[in-house]
């Protein structure tokens, strides 16, 4: 019987040693790939700058995170001091990212900082990429032009690459639900909010357009091609 459980127990053990050496050799491989990965991910013309900063999780996660992120693209680009990719074992198409905030930013002239509750993206097949991104008590500070504080109690950005390419095609969806105060809103936002916003009971702006096959849907009814085309480039 003692003989059994020493079996037992030397056989666990082996099956952790093993699963240890596993884990680190996946840690080692994902503080490159996962960089890499995420940059392929994005759009043409796009570039991030980043550095690995740690790699952690042991046992049941494999966290890396990088540092001093910038996504640039044209003149644009938004940054934030951390975001750390999160991976189940075994799962390895599926990953999850977290964003530290403040998120800055300088689009369209405008510049300014992007704080919120809880920003996670879960990324399906993230090399491939379907993309969807969930907000909470998302708040935007605008610097330039100075206006008042622009506020949406829920924000989700879903993003799907139907072909590689080159060029990549993507179709996209985006939600933002209970955006307060609407004049808080400059520039493309302010026009996206005249043209498709759907003003609620309570005063907030609910804003709704999702896009596949080149099609756009919003505001309850249906975009032609061409302005499908303009509303996806300015997106």
């Amino acid at each position: 019987m003692i003989n059994r459980y020493l079996a037992l127990f030397g056989g666990l053990g082996i099956l952790f040693g093993v699963y240890t050496i596993w884990w680190q050799n996946e840690a080692d491989r994902l503080e490159t790939a996962f960089p890499q990965a995420l940059a392929r991910s994005l759009p043409p013309g796009t570039a991030l700058r980043q550095r690995v900063a740690a790699v952690d999780g042991f046992l049941f996660r494999l966290n890396v995170q990088i540092v001093d992120v910038k996504v640039s693209w044209g003149g644009d680009w938004v940054s934030t001091p951390s975001l750390t990719g999160i991976f189940q074992p075994f799962t390895g198409d599926h990953l999850m990212l977290h964003g530290d905030a403040p998120f800055a930013f300088s689009i369209e002239g405008a510049t300014g900082t992007l704080s919120a509750e809880r920003a996670l993206g879960s990324l399906v097949g993230y090399e491939g990429g379907q993309y969807q991104l969930d907000v909470d008590m998302m708040n935007v500070a605008l610097e330039q032009p100075a206006v008042a504080r622009l506020r949406a109690s829920r924000l989700g950005l879903h993003i799907r690459r139907e072909e590689v390419g080159p060029p990549a095609k993507y179709a996209f969806a985006v939600s933002a639900k209970g955006i307060t105060p609407k004049e808080a809103a400059t520039g493309r936002l302010a026009a996206y909010l005249t043209q498709f916003g759907q003003v609620q009971k309570d005063g907030t702006v609910n804003l709704d357009v999702d896009e596949k096959d080149n099609v756009a849907h919003a505001a309850g009814r249906t975009l032609t091609p061409d302005a499908t085309e303009a509303l996806k480039r300015e997106f």
